[in-house]
């Protein structure tokens, strides 16, 4: 890319990383906002969300510029959320029956399935969707398949190499899950016999209603179970409430 005249030889010298770079080190954050019930040990251990931490490897700089790409096609989809304040603007005046379902899905082990040549095939299709003259494309898919394939960590002594899947405490991959999920998302909108009235996606989390039986919910659960390989969801439904991400959903009838 220096070579190319991409970037300036102040840009390489940052981009080719610290001179004595970080490994990257596996741990666990216990996703403490799930039911006890349902924890590993109930009410005791918590399920864990496994993070590698990259800050300050020899690929966190490169992946900050990468993500500096990615993350303005990473939004560029009807199901995108920003945060929670821009999902209450989305859904705060709708008019749905009595009768409607609020639906939520938790879209289960998104990072760790996600395959890298699909990864690097969406990557592609957006990139050829949304041209940009400036955008060194071919560079970039490069240097993604070289995070993707040589994420090395270590844990409890010994190194690891990731072989599938995307480590969620590396710059670039939530950009990556969302562009990878954009045929799922489109599918999910429009593939089904019966359409949801609204489709939200936030990274693995979505929100829905719907205005179908639970039998048909359950048929439209394993239709979405079959779009991407490894992709899994699992809905859950209720006339009356329900809680998406940090926020507890009413249905007020009137």
């Amino acid at each position: 890319m220096h070579r190319e005249g991409l970037i300036s030889t102040k840009q390489l010298e940052y981009l080719s990383g610290p001179p004595d770079p970080r490994p990257r080190r596996f741990y666990i954050l216990p996703k403490i906002h799930k039911n006890a019930d349902s924890w590993t040990v109930p009410s005791k251990m918590p399920p864990g969300r496994p993070i590698i931490s990259n800050i300050n490897s020899e690929n966190d700089r490169v992946s900050e510029y990468v993500e500096s790409f990615l993350q303005p096609l990473a939004c560029k989809h009807k199901s995108y959320i920003k945060n929670s304040y821009d999902f209450i603007e989305k859904i705060k005046n709708l008019k749905i029956s009595k009768d409607t379902y609020i639906v939520t899905g938790d879209i289960t082990n998104l990072y760790t399935n996600m395959h890298h040549d699909c990864t690097i095939a969406s990557l592609q299709n957006i990139f050829n969707k949304y041209p940009q003259n400036n955008r060194p494309d071919k560079h970039l898919i490069d240097i993604i398949k070289i995070i993707l394939e040589n994420n090395d960590f270590e844990f409890n002594g010994e190194t690891f190499l990731q072989c599938l899947g995307c480590s969620m405490g590396t710059r670039v991959c939530p950009s990556c899950a969302n562009i990878y999920l954009l045929e799922f998302d489109e599918a999910a909108m429009q593939g089904f016999h019966i359409k949801p009235i609204i489709f939200f996606r936030y990274l693995d989390d979505v929100f829905l209603l719907w205005s179908g039986s639970i039998e048909e919910l359950k048929e439209y659960e394993n239709y979405l179970n079959s779009i991407t390989p490894g992709i899994k969801i699992i809905l859950e439904a209720n006339k009356l409430t329900s809680k998406f991400l940090d926020i507890t959903i009413y249905k007020k009838n009137l």
